[in-house]
């Protein structure tokens, strides 16, 4: 799914998105990973470097952005600042904060407010988490409905603002009290891209008439598989994997697979070292199974170096190879 002629958003040719439109990019494979998120309302500025350079006014706000990066990268979790469209600079009063745990199946997650965001680094984070993953919600907090995220984190990649902008308000007529404008989500050339909470699911290239799919999709328990770049608990070769299961299969409805583990694959057929990556040109090749529909699946998939010349990531950035493509060979129901 791509920028919509007419939009009003179509990337510029030479910009980092419109390379990758241009080269025929695909979006499969390519959400961030994370096993979770810690989402914190504050309207700005954002830096390029946002947890680095936020200001964060308060009781413990000096040094908050490192104190909880320090907390949250063993655990696997991802920081983000989020704002409401329109909010003005700095931090409300009270001010949201949203924890979402991730697993294969989707996520769960709760929000609270706060007085001063500086409160965060107190808690027990890893405690919450992992009742969050119980499927219950921590003491204190409230149960999170679906939230949609989209990047606009201009300072990082002017992709996601001159993209992000126009969804985000877009996705604020439709949906206002479930929609932010998010900072760096990662593959600025993607944009516009957006994450939905507690499912952690990420997509990529939407635009403002993709709102009302996306919502309707999402109201009805079901993900958007044309702009879906993947579920952000699973490595990029199982996201790319579970897009093309679903789309052999016919099945959207977001809790219809279940995931069962997944092993490399070296050039004699047998299991390999765990690795996501592709190194000097070569393939790797990974099989997944999975349950849906009431049967069991195998799933093949390639990684492959990227096709093109060098292009940047993002806006600025100097010329790299391509990114690595994740290719699905096979899909097979075994009974």
């Amino acid at each position: 799914m791509a920028a919509t002629p007419g939009s009003g958003v179509t990337p510029f040719p030479d910009s980092c998105s419109g390379l990758s439109l241009a080269a025929g990019e695909t979006l499969a494979g390519t959400a961030s990973t994370a096993t979770g998120y810690l989402l914190l309302e504050h309207g700005g500025p954002w830096g390029a470097k946002v947890m680095r350079d936020a200001v964060f006014p308060g009781p413990g706000g000096d040094g908050l952005g490192g104190r909880l990066q320090a907390i949250l990268t063993p655990l696997g979790v991802t920081p983000l600042l989020v704002r409401r469209c329109g909010a003005r600079h700095g931090v409300p009063y009270p001010a949201t904060v949203m924890l979402v745990a991730l697993g294969a199946a989707g996520g769960h997650g709760a929000v609270r407010q706060v007085t001063h965001l500086g409160e965060v680094a107190g808690w027990d984070l890893a405690a919450a988490l992992a009742t969050l993953r119980a499927g219950t919600v921590p003491d204190g907090w409230e149960p999170l409905g679906t939230q949609y995220l989209v990047c606009t984190h201009a300072r990082r990649d002017p992709c996601c603002g001159r993209l992000g902008r126009p969804l985000a308000a877009a996705l604020t007529a439709s949906v206002p009290d479930r929609t932010w404008e998010a900072s760096h989500l990662g593959g600025h050339r993607l944009a516009a891209n957006t994450l939905v909470v507690p499912d952690g699911v990420v997509y990529g290239r939407l635009t403002p008439a993709d709102v009302p799919s996306l919502t309707e999709a999402h109201d009805g328990g079901r993900l958007l598989l044309g702009a879906l770049r993947g579920r952000a608990a699973l490595p990029p070769p199982h996201q790319a994997a579970e897009i093309g299961l679903r789309l052999a299969a016919g099945v959207d409805a977001a809790g219809a697979l279940t995931f069962l583990g997944a092993e490399e694959l070296g050039a004699t057929g047998t299991p390999a070292p765990e690795r996501t990556d592709v190194d000097d040109g070569a393939i790797t090749t990974w099989v997944s199974r999975w349950e849906a529909v009431g049967r069991s699946w195998k799933v093949v998939v390639d990684v492959v170096p990227g096709t093109g010349g060098p292009r940047p990531a993002s806006c600025g950035d100097e010329p790299v190879p391509p990114a690595a493509r994740h290719e699905v060979t096979s899909v097979t129901a075994e009974y």
